[in-house]
């Protein structure tokens, strides 16, 4: 979702290649999720780990793309290739002011953060924190432990310091692992 009024379209989550699996729109958005805008209430507010899912369409291993990460696992394709599931996360309760494609980028070193790339604003529906499915299936909600990473309650994303802190390290750990 590129637009803003595509955050509304649940034909696009139909789309999915998750869809087949589970033909509920529902799942897609955080039960906490009540804000709505002009046209209504977002159809998800989930967005899944970059590192996971089949990326042979791609022109170009996600690690080329994404400097950062190329000390990790590129990818994790199927569910036996995912080394620790209870330790990786699978999706990730976004902000509505920065989800916008479903894929949820994050540095797996815990070095390099933006605005606009951590999930933020789920701290509104969730006191500053963010639920997350992990890929054994378990779910957790994580709060913020720096104070730099609350934002106010306005619609903009707010800057914060991108100083390596506490929580980008964390949620960095659970992103992906090293390449052996």
């Amino acid at each position: 979702m590129q637009i803003p009024a595509e955050a509304k379209n649940s034909a696009l989550i139909a789309r999915g290649q998750l869809y087949q699996y589970n033909d509920s729109t529902a799942i897609y958005r955080c039960p906490a999720d009540k804000i709505s805008g002009k046209s209504g209430v977002n159809v998800r507010s989930y967005s899944m780990n970059a590192f996971m899912g089949d990326r042979s369409r791609l022109s170009a291993p996600f690690n080329h793309a994404y400097p950062p990460a190329s000390d990790y696992v590129p990818y994790y394709s199927k569910e036996s290739d995912i080394p620790r599931p209870a330790s990786l996360w699978l999706f990730i309760d976004e902000d509505k002011r920065t989800i916008s494609d479903g894929c949820f980028v994050f540095d797996p070193a815990g070095k390099q953060a933006k605005p606009d790339r951590y999930p933020a604003a789920s701290n509104q529906r969730h006191n500053f924190g963010f639920g997350m499915t992990f890929a054994d299936g378990h779910s957790e909600i994580w709060r913020f432990a720096e104070p730099s990473i609350a934002v106010s309650s306005d619609t903009s994303a707010k800057s914060f310091s991108a100083t390596p802190n506490r929580d980008f390290q964390k949620l960095g750990q659970v992103t992906a692992t090293l390449k052996r």
